[in-house]
């Protein structure tokens, strides 16, 4: 699979899930995934230590911590792998983009 760069207001990272991307918000309020016609909400800092999520790799539906490999379902937040942490907050973003500031934060 191929990394994909996307670069505009927020910065993309790579993202090895096929049409997947991850886009750092302005302001370090979170990330944003695109994952085909999906997009979630994320908080911009891994829960196990802080590593910026904006740098993840996703594959398939799941998130892994640039850091420590700490690998969380997109679906659900749910660790699935790597060091013990918190699940992480998932929020869905509705199609029209819109989504209230405070989600997806922790």
């Amino acid at each position: 699979m191929r990394a994909e760069r996307v670069m505009g207001e927020a910065s993309a990272t790579r993202a090895e899930a096929p049409g997947a991307v991850v886009e750092a918000l302005p302001g370090g309020e979170g990330c944003v995934v695109r994952l085909g016609d999906r997009t979630v909400r994320v908080p911009a800092r891994c829960p196990h230590r802080g590593a910026p999520l904006a740098a993840a790799l996703v594959t398939g539906t799941f998130l892994e911590c640039p850091w420590h490999g700490a690998t969380f379902d997109l679906r659900t937040g749910h660790r699935v792998r790597g060091p013990h942490c918190a699940d992480l907050a998932v929020r869905p973003v509705p199609a029209d983009g819109t989504a209230d500031p405070e989600e997806g934060s922790t």
